[in-house]
């Protein structure tokens, strides 16, 4: 377990990581009132029903929850805002229009599958976001956002192809978050040298293999800091576990007559748990606060800017989440913070108790 002292120690960074937080300024962002997304919202179900069928259906439930001053709104819908699409769906509206006048039952059959050609998977997948889980932060409603959100739940993350990767992953990945927190340039740019000096020397005593996994240690490191999500950067969750396994002096060894490596948190194996923020208990008034201030984020136009918040929490195999609880409680432990957006994770803040 963790020491007490050695969390006070992340203390300074996380108030560093809040005040950089905190510190953002507002953004406007117009409202998005044309193009597809709008016209469908704005359009009778029956009709989008005849002219685009159940892909009319699902565009249309996404159009009427979503809100249409979030600034990732044509990020997440670009193929809909596109002029050629735009223009399709409209005209396919109003042929639909005409032909239900009409009752030409053969056309109408034949509308949605002529509409759904040429139609790019990422429109397909649209849907009512507390249905699919995607695109959570672009829903108008909080309380519709917090139905999405508690459809997620808790699991134990799997470092299966870490193992086949062997000791190169553990090697390459650094002991601690610093190089993840808000606005550390300078701490990037130390580790970047320090991982070119490591891929150097092994090269030069012939440890090709180490050299190479480096090499491609830093080549993800480099595409994770090249554009930083609202000055969160990227990480992966078996990165985030891997760097909670050092902190907290876990060891990459075989035991047990195994030649399998594998990660061990004193006497048991280590496997980090992914907790939906809504599953944990007690949360703390500083993390809440924290979420409730993303939830409104000035640069984003006092909007969301996450679909999900996960709690990455150090555990050891078949230990009770009761046990994972209390460690936190007592501060033996400290978990972290992540936000999730489109799929991808970035690290937010250290997820411990106040003082």
């Amino acid at each position: 377990m963790a020491s007490q002292s050695f969390i006070d120690g992340l203390r300074p960074f996380q108030d560093e990581i809040l005040g950089d937080v905190y510190g953002q300024e507002f953004m406007p962002c117009p409202e998005m009132v044309d193009g597809a997304v709008a016209e469908l919202k704005h359009s009778p179900e029956d009709v989008v029903r005849v002219g685009l069928g159940d892909l009319g259906s699902r565009l249309k439930a996404f159009s009427e929850v979503v809100d249409f001053s979030h600034p990732h709104l044509d990020m997440c819908s670009a193929e809909l805002t596109k002029p050629k699409l735009s223009q399709r769906i409209h005209e396919f509206l109003e042929t639909a229009k005409f032909v239900s006048d009409q009752n030409m039952k053969l056309v109408i059959k034949e509308l949605p599958r002529m509409v759904i050609r040429g139609v790019s998977k990422e429109v397909k997948a649209l849907d009512d976001p507390r249905l699919t889980g995607q695109y959570v932060r672009l829903l108008a409603s909080a309380e519709h956002r917090e139905a999405a959100r508690l459809r997620k739940e808790s699991r134990a993350h799997d470092f299966y192809y870490m193992y086949r990767k062997k000791v190169e992953a553990w090697e390459t990945t650094p002991s601690d978050f610093e190089i993840y927190h808000r606005g550390n340039n300078n701490k990037f740019q130390q580790e970047l040298q320090k991982a070119e000096d490591k891929k150097q020397r092994y090269r030069d005593l012939g440890l090709v293999s180490f050299g190479a996994a480096i090499d491609d240690s830093i080549h993800e490191f480099k595409d994770q800091f090249s554009a930083p999500y609202f000055g969160f950067h990227k990480l992966t969750v078996t990165q985030a576990g891997l760097i909670l396994a050092k902190l907290h002096k876990c060891t990459y060894e075989a035991r047990g007559g195994s030649s399998m490596r594998r990660i061990w948190w004193e006497k048991m194996e280590y496997v980090p748990r992914i907790h939906p923020l809504h599953t944990m208990e007690n949360v703390p008034k500083s993390i809440k606060k924290l979420v409730d201030f993303l939830e409104e984020y000035p640069p984003a136009n006092r909007k969301s800017i996450f679909d999900h918040y996960l709690v990455i929490v150090p555990s050891v195999t078949k230990a009770p989440e009761m046990v994972d609880a209390l460690g936190i409680e007592k501060g033996e432990i400290c978990p972290i913070l992540l936000g999730e957006a489109d799929g991808k994770c970035y690290f937010i803040a250290y997820y411990m108790q106040d003082n």
